[in-house]
């Protein structure tokens, strides 16, 4: 099949981008396996159907990351840090010591800070971390030691210990510090091990403060996950117990930056497979100071209710479990928030209801980068290397949200920046023109879309636009005949990644056959860099897809705002596709498979770099789970 024109979409139309663009390459296979490819087949809502809560049972088994905990950052890195910020202060040295060493740490240093003793025995979770330091503490019990004051002093023998654990870059440190003293420890002793444990400590956000101070809410009673054969692995920390004030029991997670996404993925699996329905969004606000919501559920069994969330707060991913009441639970989901809450959900007041798409024009709640600070950013770069100077160009003028003219090493330039491709490409237009307005000649053959060269007499001009940081940024150079300031090249070179490339590398441009039907079905988008729909080539139909690229995390806004549209429009999910496999250069974030009278819909968003990408399947319900799995392959 040759390769198949894509349509870039716009608010008010479409751009059809020329042969070209970008060259397909074979699907990238890498990574986990999809769990798109194994799917037990959900018989289809046909007309007239309902679907109401019955009997379900609660999910048993062990939910947790198959990543390995020295994946982000290795067990070494919380040492490093730490002699770092002794060596501030101490002369820092290794070497062997007789000091209580804990067992099974990941990693582990001994050495001297100014002739104390110490130890820096690293550990994946809390609960193996507390482990080690009970272990520290029974035996310098058994050494006839004992506890001074506050837990962290240890006293006796002519000798002070400290034994203490603190979270560091995605994993506990437990620290071991041995003083001498003559006899009892004095002031001099204490003051001098209170040094020692403010110049190794770090303080700032980590586990205990989501679960704590960024939770909002009060936590009592005793465990009860296990009890109901549910378990969890791979956490950093982690808070169970009963909502005080609700009869709410719950669970909260913290996890490393992807590996929450992986439980809350096989928490939802589990929940649909043993016959939990979605019927509605719960969520009032999807962000405060301290965090911002990733994907929620609220699911009905027929006397009672769960709640399973994943966010991003400080850094880290949060998973959440509540059960109970459906009127409990969604008093607390409305408190999990309430932190000076912002961003709530658009309402969807839609005209078309299930099995139709709501006719609705969605857009990012939040602000990207403001266009003058990428500016900004780009100038401070190119000042490294080039001499800049502020001028007027004698280049002709097109509009742009933020622009920038100058001269360095001989050449003149502009920089303009554009919200989206299709601006870009309507100033390129009316550039090209102006320049032939003006008497210059072209000099590339067309072939690329993003890219113009002209000349005229002894001067030449080049034209090109790639993304970066969340605007498509045009550079415009005007230099003579056989000059070279390498200006044009170096702002070239310097982009990132761009939505152009992944659309390459994942074959989807050969997979979508352009057609412009969103504003037909009445659903429009806004606040994108860049879109491409039509109807993805499958061998079980031809399913209607969008595939958009936001920047930030602005598409997951998106992407809860149509999963809200959707459920307050008769739409249901019983059941978890899952994901696309995670390539190397895009990561599944979350997605949902949505039906009513045998029409589905699959919504999807991942990562990819500092874009979004969010993707909507639209047709029969078979159509739409084969064209899921055919999307990234």
């Amino acid at each position: 099949m040759s390769l198949l024109i894509l349509m870039v979409v716009t608010a008010g139309g479409c751009i059809n981008t020329p042969h070209g663009t970008a060259t397909p390459s074979n699907p990238d296979r890498t990574g986990t396996t999809s769990s798109i490819e194994n799917v037990n087949e959900t018989p289809s809502l046909e007309e007239n159907d309902t679907v109401e809560p019955q009997n379900a049972p609660l999910p048993r088994g062990i939910f947790g990351s198959k990543s390995q905990p020295g994946e982000l950052n290795s067990p070494e890195t919380p040492i490093k840090q730490i002699i770092q910020q002794l060596g501030k202060k101490y002369n820092v040295s290794e070497t062997q010591t007789e000091i209580l060493t804990p067992p099974d740490y990941l990693a582990g240093f001994t050495g001297t800070a100014n002739g104390t003793e110490f130890g820096i025995f690293v550990y994946p979770n809390t609960s193996s971390a507390e482990k080690a330091v009970e272990y520290l503490e029974e035996k310098l019990e058994e050494m006839g030691f004992k506890q001074w004051e506050s837990r962290v002093l240890w006293a006796g023998n002519g000798e002070l210990y400290s034994v203490y654990s603190q979270y560091r870059a995605y994993f506990y440190a437990v620290t071991v510090v041995r003083m001498e003293t003559n006899g009892e420890p004095t002031e001099d002793d204490f003051k001098r091990m209170s040094e020692f444990f403010w110049n190794t400590v770090l303080i700032g956000p980590g586990p205990d403060k989501i679960l704590g101070l960024f939770l909002g809410l009060r936590v009592s009673g005793e465990g009860w996950t296990e009890s109901e054969g549910i378990r969890f692995s791979g956490y950093l920390q982690k808070k169970e117990g009963e909502i005080e004030g609700e009869n709410v029991r719950a669970v909260f997670l913290v996890y490393r930056p992807g590996e929450g996404r992986e439980v809350y993925g096989q928490l939802k699996e589990a929940f649909f497979k043993n016959g939990w329905i979605e019927r509605e969004f719960v969520n009032t606000y999807m962000r405060n100071p301290a965090g911002s919501l990733i994907a929620s559920d609220f699911l009905e069994a027929a006397n009672s209710s769960a709640y399973i969330e994943l966010a991003n707060v400080a850094g880290l991913e949060r998973v959440t479990l509540l059960l109970g009441d459906k009127g409990a639970v969604k008093r607390v989901v409305g408190k999990l928030w309430n932190l000076e809450p912002y961003l709530a959900p658009t309402k969807v007041h839609s005209q078309q209801r299930a099995p139709k798409l709501p006719a609705f024009t969605f857009r990012p709640l939040g602000d990207r980068t403001p266009a003058a600070t990428v500016l900004k950013m780009i100038l401070y770069g190119l000042k490294k290397d080039f001499n800049i100077t502020t001028d007027f160009v004698d280049i002709p003028d097109v509009p742009a949200l933020e622009w920038y003219t100058g001269r360095a090493n001989g050449s003149e330039f502009m920089l303009l920046l554009y919200p989206n491709v299709t601006a870009y490409f309507r100033a390129k237009e009316e550039l090209e023109r102006k320049l032939a307005e003006d008497g210059w000649g072209r000099t590339d053959s067309g072939g690329d879309p993003y890219y113009a060269g002209f000349e005229r007499g002894n001067d030449v001009l080049m034209v090109y636009a790639q993304y970066r940081s969340g605007y498509y940024v045009a550079v415009v150079v005007k230099e003579q005949k056989g000059m070279d300031s390498g200006l044009f090249w170096h702002l070239v070179g310097t982009g990132g990644n761009t939505p152009e490339l992944l659309l390459s590398v994942g074959d989807l441009k050969g997979k979508i056959k352009a057609e412009n039907w969103t504003e037909k079905e009445g659903i429009r988008f806004e606040g994108y860099v860049y879109g491409v729909e039509g109807r993805i080539v499958s061998p079980v139909g031809m399913p209607r897809a969008i595939v958009l690229f936001y920047p930030g995390s602005l598409g997951r806004e998106v992407y809860l705002q149509l999963k809200k549209a959707l459920l307050d429009n008769g739409w249901v999910e019983r059941e978890y596709l899952g994901h696309s496999a995670r390539g190397k250069m895009r990561t599944p974030i979350t997605s949902d498979l949505f039906e009513a009278n045998g029409k589905a819909v699959y919504i999807e968003v991942a990562k990819y770099g500092d874009l979004d990408v969010l993707v909507l399947i639209y047709r029969e319900k078979a159509e739409v789970k084969e064209g899921a799995r055919e999307l990234w392959r």
